[in-house]
């Protein structure tokens, strides 16, 4: 990610994330990746190709986005509705997460700059709301 604006540490927290949200003996059928943007990681569900016709390309389905503020050096997080608009997630509910893993320091112990934590706690409040992949 150069020339990204995104912290180089909190992306490659994100990647780990990703892959451990499906387990390894599922990942032929369905994996959890990001797209990086400007400002901004696009978590994305990936199929494979259900037909021979459509070619080697699996799909790529937005499922959230993460937004970082450089001058604040703060996450954001969004979800995504059925129209594919991108709406921010209730903050009452990340907040209270982030503030008690905060406090605990349980959340993701490796996490060690200023923005991670916050980060990765969002990341598993959201993941414990939302979805994950059976185990």
């Amino acid at each position: 990610m150069a020339g990204s604006r995104l912290p180089e540490l909190d992306a490659e927290r994100v990647r780990r994330w990703c892959r451990q949200r499906v387990p390894e003996h599922l990942r032929d059928q369905v994996r959890v990746e990001f797209d990086a943007g400007p400002g901004y990681l696009t978590i994305v569900e990936c199929r494979p190709p259900w037909r021979k016709d459509m070619g080697p390309d699996w799909t790529r389905f937005p499922i959230a986005r993460l937004r970082y503020t450089k001058a604040a050096k703060h996450w954001s997080l969004y979800w995504r509705d059925r129209n594919l608009r991108f709406h921010r997630y209730d903050r009452r509910i990340v907040n209270t997460y982030v503030t008690r893993a905060g406090q605990t320091g349980r959340a993701f112990p490796e996490a060690r700059s200023r923005t991670s934590p916050k980060l990765s706690a969002m990341l598993a409040a959201w993941a414990c709301s939302s979805w994950s992949w059976p185990r």
